[in-house]
């Protein structure tokens, strides 16, 4: 027999808000996918994205040596595109929240399961999601838009801070 006490409230709550910040968290990043391919198309770049991983290269490439300043507007849409991508963060705190939840309302074996599971996908991506978020800010600190690069024959900027 199942008793109610305080983790089935909290359980609903949690899982409420859960799905809440995943409504919010999806129309942000729709919202921020669409700003992105509209900058990408005002800028003529129609090839494909390289995903985090090989933006977050890039960037780190050129803020360690310099960049070409043909490539500066593409460095900065990724750096854009890499900085935006922290509203992921919740969609995924929602999904999180939301098997936690789950799990506290019902408590069982598979539940708790799932919601390890999830906790073990997701809790990298919000590192990881962070981690590129901060290399773009600084990316984009050393490049501002409208600023020019420096010695534009050599693209260089000088030391790396």
């Amino acid at each position: 027999m199942h008793e109610k006490g305080i983790a089935d409230p909290a359980g609903f709550v949690l899982t409420l808000l859960g799905i809440s910040l995943v409504f919010l968290g999806s129309v942000v990043v729709l919202l921020s996918v669409d700003r992105q391919t509209r900058k990408r198309q005002a800028a003529a770049l129609v090839s494909k994205v390289p995903n985090d991983l090989g933006q977050r290269r890039a960037l780190l490439a050129a803020l360690g040596s310099g960049t070409a300043p043909e490539r500066l507007t593409e460095l900065r849409l990724y750096a854009t595109a890499l900085r935006s991508r922290r509203w992921m963060v919740l969609l995924q705190t929602g999904v999180l929240m939301g098997s936690w939840g789950s799990f506290l309302q019902t408590p069982s074996g598979g539940q708790v399961s799932v919601a390890g599971l999830v906790t073990v996908i997701y809790l990298p991506l919000l590192v990881f999601s962070e981690r590129n978020a901060r290399v773009a800010d600084t990316f984009l600190r050393r490049y501002p838009e409208g600023e020019p690069m420096g010695d534009e024959a050599t693209g260089d900027r000088g030391p790396v801070a």
